[in-house]
């Protein structure tokens, strides 16, 4: 989990070759599920929304930030 100026975002990393299997959309689907379940129960208390994001275990280096991965990748994985 990470929180961030404007939500929390629930983050994986899965290897790259992994990202399509079932068991990655499954548990996306999943993941998405709760995302939608916290947020409306944290924006019901003045809370942030949350966020599901994976991302390919290569994507991250330490010359990207954050914002930029969670950005580019939180659609990569369809349910």
């Amino acid at each position: 989990m990470v929180e961030i100026a404007d939500a929390i975002v629930m983050v994986e990393t899965k290897k790259e070759r992994e990202m399509d299997t079932d068991e990655v959309r499954e548990k996306a689907m999943a993941a998405r599920e709760y995302c939608r379940h916290a947020t409306n129960y944290m924006t019901a208390n003045a809370g942030k929304p949350w966020r599901y994001v994976v991302i390919p275990h290569n994507a991250v280096q330490l010359s990207r930030g954050f914002a930029t991965l969670a950005n580019s990748f939180e659609h990569t994985v369809r349910a």
